[in-house]
């Protein structure tokens, strides 16, 4: 079966477009059942949910990298 590039490129954006959607609804299941930034050290935790917490606040720290990291070059004009 050949699959022609405008659907490998459409199935492509659907798949990114989902996983921005589950990823926004993780942060705001975790903003709202935590109540903003969730403490993975707090007692009667468990192992499951800190796991969880700590890999998703990893990602968002991540991420916010990325985007200072992108300010930054991108405010760095190069002389001419």
């Amino acid at each position: 079966m050949n699959v022609s590039p405008v659907q490998s490129k459409f199935a492509t954006n659907l798949l990114l477009i989902a996983f921005a959607l589950v990823l926004i609804g993780v942060f705001i299941w975790q903003g709202i059942s935590a109540g903003g930034a969730p403490d993975p050290t707090q007692p009667n935790t468990s192992k499951t949910s800190a796991v969880f917490d700590i890999g998703v606040l990893v990602f968002r720290e991540g991420l916010e990298c990325i985007l200072v990291l992108t300010a930054i070059t991108a405010n760095n004009p190069v002389a001419a």
